[in-house]
């Protein structure tokens, strides 16, 4: 699951997931994000800080409580997050500072472990502009 109101990062990431043989889902928002939850379960959550309606710890939160094995990665382009992601302790794995490169984000997660059947089905995508 990709949340992120950057719709060019998002749509990168996409592709980038996509070509790794993983289903994506994305929202935009924390609206969009908590009515996709109700849809099935995540292997990894890429949530970005700052979001229209919100902000990224909330998303964390209720993702953690939800789905407690996600692998939950914030992204943001302010160093602001880093003093939550200590304060969060271990709902939030990792951190990437925006601009990141595929490198970066492909180093914190073995694509490859989440192939599962799912990569089979039509991929989703979920966005509200």
């Amino acid at each position: 699951m990709i949340v992120d109101d950057d719709f060019s990062l998002t749509s990168m990431l996409t592709l980038h997931l996509r070509d790794a043989g993983v289903r994506v889902i994305s929202a935009g928002n924390c609206r969009d994000t908590f009515a996709i939850l109700k849809t099935g379960a995540f292997d990894v959550a890429l949530v970005d800080y700052q979001l229209p309606d919100g902000n990224g710890l909330e998303v964390v939160s209720l993702l953690r409580q939800a789905f407690p094995r996600v692998r939950l990665i914030m992204m943001s382009g302010s160093e602001e997050p880093l003093v939550s992601h200590h304060r969060l302790g271990m709902q939030v794995c990792d951190f990437l500072k925006k601009p990141f490169s595929y490198g970066q984000l492909d180093a914190l997660v073995q694509w490859s472990e989440l192939k599962t059947s799912v990569q089979d089905q039509p991929p989703v995508s979920h966005r509200q502009n």
